[in-house]
């Protein structure tokens, strides 16, 4: 059996990411950096921000499932002109991060990653304040810690982090 960990996180000083190719690139190449900030993330939440994502999904899923996980978002409207978009992320044991897909809550527009486009949508839903991810037809492969997240252009220290321990058998 193996776990599913389900995290958020708020990233903070990002250019506006929008959605072209090169900007991607620069999200995933950040997602390198992501065990260093975590490491400074050392004193109470509360120091930090009053913005919380919390993500939420099934305690349970199997081989050809569909993962459906929802990140509420407290502090903050999604639609607030100071944030962008917000991302779905996982990174599977012992690799690199892989960003899964963003959704501008503003203008609605979307990405996914290539290699997941065919079965996975990211919505919001404006008026729960919280995005969801629907990963379709699971495989062992999409055994991962996955993250919600928000990217913005305003100046402060990285916020909180959360985790969901999710089993994958």
């Amino acid at each position: 059996m193996t776990s599913i960990i389900l995290k958020s996180l708020v990233y903070t000083d990002f250019q506006s990411l929008g959605f072209n190719t090169e900007l991607r690139h620069l999200f995933i190449n950040m997602m390198k950096l992501l065990p260093f900030l975590f490491s400074l993330v050392i004193v109470p939440r509360w120091a930090f921000s009053d913005l919380q994502l919390v993500p939420t999904g099934p305690g349970m899923v199997r081989p050809g499932e569909d993962l459906s996980m929802v990140c509420k978002v407290t502090g903050l409207s999604i639609t607030s002109s100071s944030s962008y978009a917000w991302y779905w992320i996982r990174q599977p044991s012992g690799k690199s991060f892989e960003a899964i897909a963003g959704i501008n809550a503003n203008t609605g527009g979307t990405w996914y990653a290539p290699s997941l486009k065919s079965r996975t949508v990211i919505s919001t839903d404006t008026s729960k304040n919280e995005f969801s991810l629907l990963l379709k037809s699971l495989t062992p492969a999409d055994s991962a810690v996955y993250f919600c997240a928000r990217e913005h252009s305003e100046t402060n220290p990285m916020g909180p982090v959360y985790k969901k321990r999710m089993q994958f058998h």
